[in-house]
């Protein structure tokens, strides 16, 4: 009988212990399953942090401190400010290039970017004389695309002093607004340009000089030589609406790197 009671107590014994690791082995895989959740949960909650990067695949081109800044603001949940300041050529057609510029940057960047544009008839010294730089700074740009008023300066301002006037307007708009990054592109081609070819070679060397970004939207257009060229151009030698497509597609390959 001692021997049958000792066998029953074994049994029971055995089975307490399996029953035991049974229910711990269940409680682990439940508490396991329901961090899995809680971290999906988590995951789901948080931002889309890959919006972001795929926004910035498209910024290659721009200055490395404004991609960076671009970037940083992206974090921030603020939006990056570009203005595409230039000439009174923007407003040669109802759709100028500025316009088709800004369509193109809202498609792809969405409200990530804040896009801005600004016209001036005036040369280089008059804008400076008039301190109109103050009113780009307002803006607060962290990146502006400057059509230096080149043309404008033709005939009235020589190179030497154009180019002094163009680092000044960036200068002063730089002291008022802090972070802001510049990238020139020339003012519209025109038929057999002469000295204005010379002053547009003239920017291009400085912008190598300085380091800064030149957009040549030029090879977009028939070559200066051509009388195609004048397709692209009104009687003034303005832009017409194949010269701002031409103008506005060199601007977006800079912008958007696709």
């Amino acid at each position: 009988m001692k021997k049958v009671l000792i066998l029953l107590l074994f049994i029971v014994s055995i089975g307490v212990i399996v029953y035991g690791n049974l229910h711990w082995n269940s409680m682990v895989t439940s508490s396991g399953s329901e961090e899995g959740s809680v971290a999906n949960r988590d995951s789901n909650d948080a931002p889309d942090v890959a919006a972001g990067g795929n926004y910035l695949k498209y910024a290659g081109n721009w200055p490395e401190g404004a991609r960076t800044l671009y970037e940083e603001k992206l974090q921030d949940g603020e939006s990056f400010k570009i203005v595409l300041m230039g000439s009174q050529a923007m407003d040669s057609v109802e759709n100028g290039w500025d316009d088709i510029v800004t369509e193109k940057l809202q498609e792809v960047y969405e409200d990530s970017v804040e896009v801005s544009s600004i016209s001036y008839d005036v040369n280089t010294l008059e804008f400076v004389n008039e301190e109109k730089y103050l009113e780009i700074a307002e803006l607060e740009p962290n990146l502006v695309i400057f059509e230096p008023l080149t043309l404008n300066d033709n005939g009235e301002v020589v190179i030497e002093d154009s180019l002094v006037n163009i680092e000044t307007i960036m200068d002063e708009i730089k002291e008022e607004s802090g972070d802001v990054y510049f990238a020139l592109t020339p003012p519209q081609p025109v038929y057999k340009p002469n000295l204005y070819a010379f002053q547009i070679e003239e920017t291009r060397d400085f912008t190598s000089e300085t380091d800064l970004p030149y957009i040549d939207h030029w090879e977009n257009w028939p070559a200066v030589e051509e009388e195609e060229i004048k397709d692209y151009l009104d009687e003034d030698s303005s832009p017409n609406e194949e010269g701002h497509k031409a103008w506005a597609t060199g601007i977006n390959n800079y912008l958007v790197s696709e």
